[in-house]
């Protein structure tokens, strides 16, 4: 689900937007991982994931 968006971001921004992206996902991980009390990604578990269909 995240691929499309690399191919936006390296089409638009070459390296600068791929690395923009990147460090983007990173920041939405952390800020997830505090809301949801996870001090590691070994401690995600399924009972904090939710699937959309």
């Amino acid at each position: 689900m995240i691929g499309r968006p690399f191919s936006v971001a390296a089409v638009g921004g070459l390296q600068e937007g791929v690395e923009k992206y990147i460090e983007t996902i990173h920041n939405e991980l952390k800020q997830s991982m505090v809301l949801t009390g996870t001090a590691s990604l070994k401690a995600v578990s399924r009972s904090i994931i939710t699937y959309r269909t």
